[in-house]
């Protein structure tokens, strides 16, 4: 998000996805810091809805039912939505959202959209302050973040259209 939000001059808004392996400076919720082994798909997307207010909880929201829609169809990995932002499989976590809002003076000029998906990673033995999960781990496959990521954002196009 750091990236983005530094040269969001030069991005195409509600166009840019920034895509990183891994992340050094990642974050959660409330300032927490967001571990990002490599495996995972961390991106970030410059966004400037049309709505005025509550535009934050309807991306993370949309973000999350439609990559829990795309977890089922693509994979078979049955997902639930942990409010405000994450994405869980049990009790343990395979996404996280996070939006960031950038003003220049009083006008809101983007916001930033950061997701990390567990992609590939081995969190069988990790020793974490919550239990995660990743796509590998529960279905065997052995993917490629990068190859993951085109159908990951197909499924999201449609639904930005309504409000970008």
């Amino acid at each position: 998000m750091n990236w983005a939000r530094d040269n969001l001059e030069s991005l195409p808004v509600n166009r840019s996805v920034v895509v990183a392996e891994v992340q050094h400076q990642g974050r959660g919720q409330r300032g927490n810091q967001f571990l990002s082994q490599k495996g995972g798909l961390y991106i970030s997307m410059p966004l400037k809805p049309r709505m005025s207010e509550g535009w934050e909880k309807i991306i993370i929201q949309s973000l999350s039912a439609h990559t829990q829609r795309w977890l089922f169809l693509e994979f078979g990995i049955e997902a639930t939505i942990k409010a405000p932002n994450d994405l869980l499989v049990g009790n343990a976590k395979i996404m996280g959202v996070l939006v960031e809002t950038v003003f220049w003076g009083n006008e809101l000029q983007s916001l930033i959209l950061g997701a990390g998906l567990n992609v590939a990673q081995k969190f069988k033995h990790a020793k974490l302050p919550f239990e995660a999960v990743s796509i590998t781990e529960l279905t065997g496959r052995d993917l490629d973040p990068r190859e993951v990521l085109p159908s990951w954002l197909q499924e999201w196009d449609p639904w930005t259209e309504g409000w970008l």
